[in-house]
């Protein structure tokens, strides 16, 4: 039998190559953030998202860009329970506040 980690070997989980190779590329954040926005839509559901993304992950304050003032009022009576459900999702602290803005105009 081949030994699993000389090539031609045992088959590798995708995902066990790509973190390390993409941890190396750019910080453990940015894999964090693309994690996060994918799981953006099933932790806050399709109504939600359709008026409110994620701008981005500084450290672990969510950014979120919503599109009316009515929104950014929801956004944060939901700031818990929707910090709470992306850490079970991504691990215990991944985001410790969400910070709510009303989406510039474009000019």
């Amino acid at each position: 039998m081949s030994d699993p980690g000389v090539r031609g070997g045992w088959p590798v989980r995708l995902g066990d190559v790509l973190k390390p190779a993409l941890e190396r590329i750019g910080p453990a954040g940015v894999w964090t953030e693309a994690k996060l926005r994918k799981a953006w839509l099933d932790v806050v559901g399709e109504q939600v998202a359709g008026s409110a993304h994620v701008r981005r992950l500084r450290g672990s304050v969510l950014e979120v860009e919503v599109s009316s003032d009515t929104w950014a009022t929801e956004l944060t009576y939901l700031a818990a329970s929707i910090i709470e459900k992306l850490n079970a999702r991504l691990g215990a602290g991944t985001v410790s506040e969400m910070s709510v803005n009303r989406r510039r105009k474009q000019r």
